[in-house]
């Protein structure tokens, strides 16, 4: 029985807060699958029969908590060239050293 899981809702029998509630995705061709409820802690099973049934319980569910989204990598933006880069100034004349006349 291939199932997917739709969200979660409150068991009605034991008040877990967190029952699945999931649809056959194994149905044969023409025939319509109905949301049903199947709780772990108490190992129960309810399942819809009308399209009201199915209506109640799909706006008591909420939405599957899942893994927080993980954020896309971005490269990093190359600096944009400069038109006209301001030139160097020429680096500053250095004093002679004391000891230039005795050093070979």
């Amino acid at each position: 029985m291939a199932s997917k899981l739709l969200g979660r809702t409150v068991c009605p029998l034991c008040d877990c807060d967190s029952a699945h509630v999931k649809i056959k995705t194994d149905k044969g061709e023409g025939k319509e699958a109905f949301p049903y409820l199947h709780c772990r802690e108490c190992d129960t099973q309810l399942h819809t029969r009308k399209q009201s049934q199915a209506a109640h319980l799909l706006r008591k569910t909420r939405p599957e908590k899942t893994d927080p989204p993980v954020p896309a990598v971005v490269p990093a933006a190359a600096p944009a060239p400069a038109d006209d880069p301001e030139p160097m100034p020429p680096p500053a004349a250095q004093k002679p050293s004391l000891l230039a006349g005795w050093l070979p």
